[in-house]
């Protein structure tokens, strides 16, 4: 996943950089209106090329990490919801129970990401976005 923004500040390693985040659909060439919508985002990244403020840059997470921490956070707390529900059918016999159970799974599946997994990724840095390079595009540029 590349993305280009701007350094608006820098703290020991670590640079935050706006981006801005365009709708799904900003790169078609329909006149809908839907893409015309844009978010700014402030993200704490690496930086390993000690760019500074100001400083328009690339940013760069592997797809593979992208799509590892999608898994962690969209299909781990499916399967639990599913699990509970199953459950729930199959010991219990009763809709509501599986119901009940399907979202106690899912609660309890984002409690072990947010109090056991997040502490680690955050120190591991492998999710962590860096700068890879400088950019000239004005799509970055202070507004």
């Amino acid at each position: 996943m590349r993305q280009s923004g701007v350094v608006v500040s820098l703290k020991d390693s670590r640079a935050t950089v706006k981006v801005l985040q365009r709708g799904a659909c900003g790169s078609c060439r329909q006149k809908c209106g839907l893409a015309h919508e844009i978010k700014e985002l402030r993200l704490e990244v690496l930086n390993p090329l000690a760019a500074q403020v100001g400083d328009r840059v690339m940013l760069d997470l592997p797809d593979h990490q992208v799509l590892k921490a999608a898994l962690w956070v969209y299909l781990w707390p499916l399967l639990f919801l599913f699990l509970g529900v199953f459950l729930g059918m199959v010991f219990l016999q009763s809709e509501i129970y599986a119901l009940f159970l399907g979202l106690f799974g899912l609660a309890c599946s984002y409690g072990v990401i947010k109090m056991s997994l997040e502490p680690k990724i955050r120190q591991s840095n492998q999710y962590t976005p860096t700068i890879t390079g400088f950019s000239d595009k004005e799509d970055c540029k202070e507004r």
